[in-house]
């Protein structure tokens, strides 16, 4: 009996059909996994960003019981401990901004060296248009753009500085009489020098606070 060629065709032409329907199901439905997979980590990130918070952490009131006078290129630093670990991304300090003088503030985080002084090296770093400090007492409120993340228990330091000829006053508090402040406050007399403590033992601290993205 003679085979029907056209026959033959129609199968062979049916299977590589039948082949390539199979193979399509086969990349639709990869596709379709790897969207949904793309999908939930998306939902995944948004939900982790939606249950984070930003809270105060270490902080240390005032009113402050003596200030420190700063001028030229001197900073001023305070060494803190976060208890929990995220970003740092608000700080304030208390201020006496004398009339007549001009100069915007800077607040950088730093880190601290194994003498547990500040050091040069800054984290991040805010700036405050003099133009919105008022003259006299002020809490000044600096928000880090990028923030920068810090660990819970582990040692950092607020250098705050005045760039230029411009004076101020930072505000004090004996943190040890407190028991709330730890750390100590230290100064530098100018914008590279080493920080040295304000006093000996290290018992003061600037009137500040943090609060901590987690």
């Amino acid at each position: 009996m003679t085979a029907n060629p056209f026959r033959s065709l129609g199968l062979a032409l049916g299977s590589t059909r039948s082949r390539r329907a199979t193979i399509g199901l086969a990349l639709g439905a990869f596709a379709l996994l790897e969207r949904d997979q793309a999908g939930a980590k998306g939902r995944k990130k948004k939900n982790k960003k939606k249950h984070e918070k930003t809270r105060a952490d270490v902080t240390c009131p005032g009113p402050g019981l003596g200030t420190l006078g700063l001028f030229m290129e001197n900073r001023i630093g305070q060494v803190f401990t976060p208890t929990r670990k995220g970003q740092l991304v608000r700080a304030t300090v208390a201020i006496i901004k004398p009339e007549g003088t001009t100069g915007d503030f800077a607040l950088h985080l730093a880190t601290v060296d194994a003498a547990g002084k500040p050091t040069n090296t800054y984290l991040a770093s805010a700036q405050i248009a003099d133009a919105s400090v008022p003259v006299g007492d002020a809490i000044l409120t600096f928000t880090f753009q990028q923030a920068a993340k810090v660990a819970s228990g582990a040692p950092y330091a607020l250098v705050l500085d005045r760039p230029g000829t411009a004076g101020y006053s930072a505000r004090l508090e004996n943190g040890m009489a407190k028991g709330l402040c730890g750390g100590a406050a230290f100064w530098s007399t100018s914008a590279t020098g080493p920080f040295m403590p304000i006093s000996t033992p290290a018992m003061f601290n600037l009137v500040f606070s943090t609060s901590i993205r987690a």
